[in-house]
């Protein structure tokens, strides 16, 4: 049975366009929640993440079908699994909170990144594996030296919109 609609457009899409996009979101998470400290704490700001991404899951994948089909040991498993990712977040949100953007963007890069491209580089995979692993450091570096404009964030109780 062939696919149509979105789903044929996913399939057809090539491997890097996942790469960018995962990118994208990768980056534009922690920018998104920088904007967030002005309102919410950081715990409360991981919390809101976590439900947002639970709600969107739920919506997606309707995983309680799966859940059913596990046995204790299963169910056990995917709940610490879930425990695990909501400890990194946390942990994640309350550390940004504390640091400059750039730094979190470098930080994004190197965890998040160095790891495929040196599993790609372990493999010995045609030559963009070396060429990824040259640009890296580079980026790390870049982005490592950003920083945030002072008093670019609104204050409390203020809006970008007020002068």
């Amino acid at each position: 049975m062939p696919l149509n609609g979105p789903r044929a457009v996913l399939s057809a899409a090539p491997p890097w366009t996942y790469f960018i996009g995962s990118a994208v979101f990768l980056y534009l998470g922690p920018a998104f929640a920088v904007l967030l400290f002005t309102r919410l704490a950081p715990l409360g700001v991981a919390v809101l993440r976590i439900w947002s991404a639970a709600l969107v899951l739920a919506l997606w994948r309707r995983p309680w079908r799966t859940l059913a089909r596990l046995d204790a040991g299963g169910r056990r498993t995917i709940i610490a699994w879930g425990a695990v990712l909501a400890a990194m977040n946390i942990c994640f949100y309350l550390a940004i909170a504390r640091m400059p953007l750039g730094t979190v963007a470098a930080m994004l890069v190197a965890c998040v990144f160095v790891a495929p491209v040196a599993v790609r580089q372990a493999a010995r995979r045609g030559d963009r594996g070396g060429i990824c692993s040259s640009v890296i450091p580079l980026s790390v570096a870049l982005h490592r030296e950003l920083r945030p404009v002072k008093n670019a964030l609104p204050q409390e109780g203020k809006t970008t919109c007020d002068t």
